[in-house]
């Protein structure tokens, strides 16, 4: 994305649009094939904008923008492109943001397929219609300039997780399967990751919020498998089966990890996820309050983004207000983060920095921006 790009404004609108309606905002999101049958990656089209929407009872929705401001195609074909996309993604609806208005018949033969079909103008009113924050909201992830620094940096520091976290995740329908991949991706970086540089700390951000997004797909659905009264080996064997796919995806992963480590010399050992201890308690932790989990993604974003420019007092009030909604919300993400720092092998000082950083806004003092002391830190999280 560079500066120049003419679409810059629409995307920002969407971005705005996402966060006033607690959609999870993704830029510039390519979609790839089914399947590659070549050693060559190549791509069918781009999102300029997808946001991804969790309530409180698991019902996913997803949201993708097209931003064009130059008129090559009729506004009709734009809105049957949108169509398609929405059909191969397996996303919910889509938005064509037009420099000007579409005819009034383009945009009800639209709606009839999923697009709503808006200039500029109308956008901004039907945003403004749906939620009046929309007009004056202060956000970090509102900031377009941000966008383009983090994925610059991103991209050029680890492009493969880079690709993954701000790409793939939003189309991927199998949040098990992410979950994995994102800690494997993870631990194949580690080595590069260190939490004396800003940006480092940026992606191991990224990484929790990645995180809690897929782990608030996988307790939503989970919760409807388990009992409470489960002792622990039933509760382990269970999600055992549940994160690899079912017992017979497990037991040929199982298989396949012995025939390895009887070739190298060793006994392998058991197929699990890194720290699966860990994890069985983060998830039981997770289950006792499944609906409030979701919440907490896009202040880990907010977050993230807050070192990439200058410090807002506004931006760092909307994540003060999204965390004290939630009575939960530092409990849950401080346990995602100490799971992350385990199982992806990155050192503590992560875990301690994020710590940090999210209870000195929360105990700030008359905007004053500095890190709180340990004792006062200790103080918010025991609450």
């Amino acid at each position: 994305m560079a500066a120049s790009d003419k679409d810059l404004v629409q995307k920002n609108k969407s971005i705005k649009y996402c966060l006033v309606n607690n959609y999870i905002p993704f830029l510039e999101v390519r979609i790839g094939n089914r399947a590659e049958l070549t050693d060559a990656v190549t791509y069918l089209t781009d999102l300029d904008v997808a946001g991804v929407g969790l309530s409180p009872w698991g019902g996913l929705n997803k949201v993708l923008f097209d931003c064009k401001t130059i008129g090559k195609t009729s506004p009709i074909n734009r809105a049957f492109w949108a169509s398609g996309v929405v059909n191969y993604t397996g996303f919910t609806e889509a938005f064509v943001i037009l420099r000007r208005d579409a005819s009034e018949s383009h945009r009800l033969s639209a709606k009839s397929v999923s697009v709503h079909l808006f200039s500029e103008r109308i956008f901004d009113k039907y945003a403004e219609a749906s939620n009046i924050e929309y007009l004056s909201v202060q956000s970090y992830l509102a900031d377009i300039e941000r966008w383009g620094r983090y994925r610059t940096q991103f991209k050029a520091k680890l492009s493969e997780l880079d690709e993954f976290v701000n790409e793939q995740i939003v189309i991927e329908q199998n949040p098990q399967r992410a979950l994995r991949r994102l800690i494997a991706k993870g631990r194949s970086c580690r080595g590069e990751l260190d939490p004396g540089k800003p940006f480092d700390q940026t992606i191991f951000l990224q990484v929790i919020a990645s995180a809690v997004y897929l782990l608030s797909l996988m307790v939503h659905d989970f919760k409807n498998l388990f009992a409470p009264d489960y002792e622990k080996e039933e509760f382990s064997q269970l999600l055992r089966y549940y994160v690899w796919g079912g017992r017979e995806s497990y037991s040929l992963g199982q298989r396949l990890k012995s025939a390895l480590a009887q070739k190298n010399g060793d006994d392998g050992g058991v197929f699990e996820l890194p720290e699966w201890e860990s994890f069985l308690e983060l998830i039981r932790t997770l289950l006792e309050s499944p609906s409030l989990l979701i919440g907490t993604c896009i202040p880990v974003k907010e977050l993230s983004f807050r070192s990439l420019g200058s410090v807002s007092i506004e931006s760092d009030d909307r994540i003060i207000t999204a965390l004290s909604q939630n009575k939960r919300a530092r409990q849950f993400l401080f346990r995602i983060a100490a799971y992350l720092v385990k199982a992806l092998g990155v050192p503590e000082e992560f875990k301690t920095n994020f710590e940090l950083q999210l209870n000195s806004i929360l105990v700030r003092q008359k905007g004053t921006d500095q890190f709180a002391g340990s004792a006062d830190c200790r103080k918010v999280a025991d609450k």
